[in-house]
């Protein structure tokens, strides 16, 4: 038995000494790796984004239909996948305008507050139900979290600048971020 510990404890040894041995910072592929904005590519998302210390955004060129949108003055992020391009943005554009105004209004007259689930809003469990011309959003809180309503209206006139400089599309997905805490998921699709 302990002709069998013996070559054991050296093998140990050996490896503490080649672990010891490395550098900690060498271990890039275990380092967190940080998101930058499509639409502020020297922006961290989560971070603020200050629209004059960005260069502007040019149009994604790629084939990618995944974009990380930040919300210019706040730490408010959309992580966004869309479907295929339709031919215009005019009605999603006026429905997340729509939206922003809400928000602002809410803000104005109650503070920034939580945005409460609500069946007022048509559906359980969400946050945001709004449909007009047969386009549909609907946003819910998401990882334990609640979306504020300031957050909501940043996010929203993150989504409608993207829609402004991307065009529409017949459905997206999307994750509301306030800086590295995911608060919302949401959807929209055009009929």
């Amino acid at each position: 038995m302990r002709a069998f510990r013996l070559p054991l404890l050296i093998a140990l040894t050996q490896l503490v000494i080649v672990g010891a041995a490395v550098p900690v910072n060498t271990l890039t592929s275990l380092a967190p790796r940080s998101q930058f904005c499509t639409n502020a590519p020297l922006t961290v998302a989560g971070t603020t984004f200050n629209r004059r210390s960005n260069s502007p955004s040019s149009r994604t060129t790629s084939l990618s239909r995944n974009f990380i949108w930040c919300a210019p003055g706040s730490n408010t992020y959309v992580a966004i996948r869309t479907g295929w391009a339709a031919a215009s943005g005019d009605i999603v554009v006026e429905l997340l305008n729509e939206t922003y105004e809400v928000a602002v209004s809410r803000i104005a007259t109650y503070g920034d507050t939580v945005v409460a689930n609500s069946l007022a809003y048509g559906m359980i469990g969400a946050i945001v139900y709004l449909q007009s011309s047969g386009t549909v959003l609907k946003i819910a809180n998401a990882n334990n979290h609640q979306t504020t309503w300031g957050v909501l209206g940043a996010a929203m006139s993150a989504l409608s600048n993207f829609v402004k400089e991307h065009g529409g599309f017949d459905q997206a997905d999307f994750v509301i971020y306030d800086g590295e805490n995911e608060v919302a998921i949401g959807t929209i699709t055009t009929g």
